[in-house]
């Protein structure tokens, strides 16, 4: 069941099963988010997935549905735990 969940959570945030293969950065990321609760798996991942191909920040509400909530509030507090673990650091830009 375990592995189901975070099949799951790595859907929700738009990641494929093949996105590991051959890629010893993204090895590293899977070990990191490894260290988060199977839900925030997947969000780490979306987040360092956007980082590694040059893409914007995702958005606070596709925080939210790749968490598979609706809350703009529970995604930033995501985010907060998971800057408080040191895998991210949260930036505001002002826009």
């Amino acid at each position: 069941m375990a592995e189901f969940r975070r099949m799951l959570t790595r859907a929700r945030a738009g990641l494929g099963s093949d996105m590991a293969a051959g890629d010893d950065a993204w090895q590293d990321v899977s070990v990191r988010a490894s260290l988060l609760p199977d839900d925030m798996q997947g969000v780490f991942m979306m987040i360092a997935r956007a980082a590694k191909e040059g893409w914007p920040c995702p958005s606070d509400a596709a925080i939210a549905r790749a968490y598979g909530s609706h809350s703009l509030r529970r995604a930033r507090r995501l985010l907060t735990y998971i800057e408080e673990q040191g895998l991210i650091v949260c930036q505001l830009d002002g826009t």
